[in-house]
């Protein structure tokens, strides 16, 4: 089966390529051609990069309709989401079907190449400046050789705008049906002629939620001030202040063959236990030093810091406690307060000439983490039945009622753990670009990591209600990531590629995973690491611009909880497990009149575990959970006169396994969305825009699992977004 697919595949890439030595005789207007820094640090044409790489520029992003930093992703090719908690605003990513330990683990969120990763080694998604942000790169494949830990699967850089020396003041506001509104101010200030120029960007979002007890209100400030301190030298100075209060929603619990039950309120009620809300602040800033020794040599500093606070009130659903013959599932009440402070410092010096580009780096970042947890519920041993309870909250999922509240065992907010943890990372890096030939580059370069975490945690270990201190525990590991690529100019546009490059993560993941109560972990645990072969090609050609890439890539030393060898106590923290996907992603656009353009994005994903071990079942050969096959993205764009605008476009996303045996399968679903926009050619009002996102309203939900169906949340109805832009 998987040799006709490449042989599909490379007859696809062969055509391909046959349509875009046509289409470049075309005489039509040109597709703009895109200039990108992600995949190598530096401005590069984006059909010379050779990486599989996506663009969301600003007018996209205004003209869908999107307002966050995780749904700029939908129908990127390759990426898939799932909301993991009812509110729409906590998405769970995959990058070509690499699935992580915890949370969006295996992909690296970057502000303007800045890392956005928690001390739990997630991304942050939500504390991104999403108002300022000008454009977003994704970059496909891993990019480990540039930015280390957690840029397994890709890259996500949300590169915010820059401030210049004309005045605006810029006034939006976008509200739907649903509850939501958005008022979002910009303004661009010259303080000083030619020397000092602010950019200040702000918004506050309020969303009743769709859903019962998933409201939210966000309001996030950026102040960007550039200084241009001699001819030579700039400085860039951030700050960002960002607050979160949102309402975490409840689950819908699922059948043994994966459909949703009937609950209180059906799919737009909660069941669950209150309070249940994550709540954030954070306040980062930034300084940046750009200098120019001369037309060869260029420098750049970094310095960030950014300080968060979590307060967060929650349920986790808990699969043995479901019980559909009396109409119950089970929770754990959690609670948990954080305090993370983090500090990152980045030197880069590039220097380039008629044939070569070479790039030197080091990074130092360092991240400390305060953590308390409490848990509510019925807890400890019941003498009368024999049976273990681990603060369970029963609820009749018909009716809402909390059927074990008066249960003599029922205890609030205990607190159960007291984390102290710091994380250090310390890199080098290099890449060296050089022009072997008029057709021929190499790529090459490679990162070398070492990182210590060390955490002491207080935990009641024996289950008797009394924290117990444990001795602090230590991982001190390395890596060296490395990445070589070969382009071809075929013509002056169009670029044949074949690179390898392999990604790593620390492995150190949550840091409640360390806990001695729960887990065991030594210092055994190695990086997880993933290892890419790609073949691709791309072109900008007159009218008709594509990217395809067919690639191959494994991840071993995945981190995995085994049982432990005494049959009882703590589960074993392990390098365990070999996972495997390829496939095919396919992106183009094409103009069809100087007024009209059609767009398509497709991935084929072939992923599998090699070497995978749950409940005492192999599961070897099986699809990964939440990885569906196909994606389907196509559309429209066009100007109706001077004024006026329209988009149409469908997305198709395949079923996927819900279950790790693959027993249940389910979860696709098609959308359809249109955008009707109008511009205004003078004045203070600067236009309209009205779209529509699942505009059939299909019913749809993101299904989770393990080794039998949990639970369910549904998918967005129909939404239709209207936002009026100003000037002033």
């Amino acid at each position: 089966m998987i040799q006709k697919k490449t042989a599909a595949l490379l007859v696809l890439l062969a055509s391909s390529w046959c349509l875009a030595q046509t289409a470049q005789d075309a005489k039509s207007e040109a597709l703009s051609e895109e200039l990108v820094v992600t995949a190598t640090r530096d401005e590069r044409a984006r059909h010379e990069v050779p990486a599989g790489i996506s663009v969301i520029g600003e007018e996209e992003i205004r003209n869908n309709g999107i307002v966050g930093a995780d749904t700029v992703l939908e129908g990127v090719p390759g990426v898939f989401f799932r909301r993991r908690e009812a509110a729409d605003s906590f998405m769970d990513v995959t990058i070509r079907g690499l699935t992580g330990n915890h949370g969006n683990d295996t992909f690296l969120a970057l502000l303007d190449g800045i890392p956005f990763v928690s001390a739990h080694e997630e991304v942050l998604l939500g504390e991104i400046p999403f108002g300022a942000v000008s454009r977003v790169e994704v970059v496909r494949g891993p990019v480990s050789a540039l930015y280390g830990r957690g840029a397994l699967s890709g890259a996500v850089n949300y590169i915010t705008r820059e401030p210049d020396a004309e005045q605006r003041f810029n006034f939006d506001i976008s509200a739907d049906h649903l509850g939501y509104s958005r008022p979002h101010f910009s303004a661009n200030i010259p303080l000083a002629a030619d020397t000092n120029t602010l950019l200040v960007d702000g918004y506050y979002e309020h969303h009743d939620g769709w859903r019962e007890a998933t409201g939210r209100e966000t309001t996030n400030i950026l102040l960007k001030d550039a200084w241009v301190i001699s001819p030579s030298t700039r400085l860039l100075l951030y700050f960002n202040a960002y607050r979160n209060e949102q309402e975490a929603g409840g689950q819908i619990p699922l059948d043994a063959d994966g459909r949703p039950l009937p609950t209180l309120g059906g799919r737009r009620g909660f069941v669950g236990y209150q309070p249940n809300h994550y709540d954030r602040d954070s306040i980062m800033a930034t300084a940046r030093l750009q200098h120019q020794f001369n037309d060869q040599t260029h420098l750049q500093v970094t310095v960030n810091r950014r300080d968060m606070q979590d307060n967060n009130d929650l349920n986790f659903f808990d699969p043995f406690g479901f019980d559909p013959d009396n109409d119950t599932l089970r929770v754990n009440g959690f609670a948990n307060d954080r305090a993370t402070e983090t500090t990152f410092i980045e030197p880069q010096l590039t220097w380039r000439n008629s044939r070569h580009r070479v790039i030197l780096g080091a990074n130092y970042e360092h991240i400390t983490l305060d953590e308390t947890n409490w848990w509510t519920g019925q807890n400890g041993f019941n003498q009368e039945t024999f049976e273990y309870h681990f603060y369970e909250i029963n609820i009749n999922y018909r009716t809402g009622e909390i059927v074990n509240r008066d249960n003599p065992l029922w205890v609030t907010r205990n607190e159960t753990y007291r984390g102290d943890s710091t994380n250090r990372f310390v890199s080098l890096f290099f890449q060296h670009e050089v022009q072997l030939h008029d057709r021929l580059e190499l790529i090459w370069g490679a990162r070398y990591d070492r990182f210590k975490r060390r955490a002491a945690i207080t935990s009641d270990v024996d289950f008797d209600g009394t924290l117990d201190i444990n001795p602090a525990i230590e991982d001190d590991e390395q890596n060296l990531a490395p990445k070589v690529a070969l382009s071809y100019a075929l013509q002056p546009k169009t670029r044949l590629y074949l690179s390898y490059g392999e990604g790593f993560n620390a492995n150190f993941a949550a840091v409640w995973q360390w806990d001695p109560s729960l887990y065991q972990r030594g210092n055994t645990v190695k990086p997880s690491r993933v290892r890419s072969y790609e073949l691709g090609l791309k072109s900008a050609a007159a009218a008709f611009s594509y990217e395809l890439a067919l690639y191959h890539m494994t991840q071993t030393n995945r981190l995995v909880f085994l049982p432990n060898p005494q049959g009882f106590g703590p589960s074993v923290a392990a390098n365990a497990d070999e996972f495997r996907s390829q496939g095919l992603e396919f992106s183009t656009r094409l103009r069809l009149t100087a007024g009209i353009h059609a767009y398509a994005d497709l991935s084929l994903i072939d992923a599998e575990w090699r070497r995978y071990e749950a409940a005492n079942r192999d599961l070897a050969g099986k699809r990964p959970t939440g990885v569906p096959e196909h994606q389907l993205s196509v559309g429209l764009h066009g100007r109706l006169g001077s004024n006026w605008a329209a988009d149409l476009w469908f997305e198709r996303f395949d079923d996927y396994a819900v279950t790790l045996d693959n027993r249940v399968i389910g979860g696709g679903y098609q959308l359809l969305n249109a955008r009707l926009g109008y511009q205004a050619a003078s004045g203070r009002f600067k236009g309209v825009s009205l779209v529509g996102r699942n505009l059939l309203d299909e019913t749809y939900d993101d299904l989770f699992g393990a080794t039998n169906p949990q639970s369910a949340q549904p998918g967005l109805p129909a939404r239709v977004f209207l936002t009026l832009d100003f000037a002033f």
